[in-house]
């Protein structure tokens, strides 16, 4: 009589299950492949001053922190990877330009971009949902307002306060 040991029962079992795969079309590695998962998020902020029809030409860009310097493109949040940017969105809490529009604007890097919208005289929201634009990683992204250069019977002015957001699908 033959004894079975158990490192062959082991050694049996092995194959089997190897042939179990093999037969199955199975095999050790992973088949499935994820894609890359796409945040979403938002870039948005406020700024506490306006633009008056004085200023016309001058860009206000948001603030990133209370105290912020008016005016000024130093606190752009850098973009940490490659990204779209779409949906932009404006809000001032008044608007009393009579002959003027202010025109808002995505800021890469310094330049405006074509996502932008145009606040008419005495309107306080507009929105651009069609545009959009592809980032890269360290890019520098704002929003800015602009009020135009228009006739010299132009008076008021937007804000004193208002908001921006853009909407940023990570890829």
């Amino acid at each position: 009589m033959k004894i079975i040991h158990s490192k062959h029962v082991l050694c049996m079992a092995l194959l089997f299950a190897i042939c179990a795969l093999i037969i199955s079309g199975c095999s050790m590695e992973s088949t499935v492949k994820a894609a890359p998962v796409t945040i979403n998020s938002m870039l948005f902020g406020t700024s506490s001053a306006g633009l008056a029809s004085s200023q016309a030409g001058t860009t206000m860009f948001l603030q990133t922190r209370n105290g912020d310097p008016l005016n000024s493109d130093v606190y752009s949040i850098p973009m940490p990877g490659h990204a779209v940017l779409t949906h932009l969105h404006f809000a001032a809490a008044s608007n009393t330009l009579t002959a003027a529009a202010a025109t808002v604007s995505v800021y890469v890097n310094g330049a405006p971009t074509m996502i932008s919208c145009t606040v008419a005289s005495a309107e306080t929201v507009c929105s651009d949902t069609v545009n959009s634009i592809v980032v890269n990683e360290g890019d520098l992204v704002t929003i800015g307002m602009t009020v135009a250069t228009s006739s010299s019977t132009n008076s008021g002015a937007v804000g004193p306060s208002w908001r921006g957001s853009i909407g940023v699908a990570f890829q």
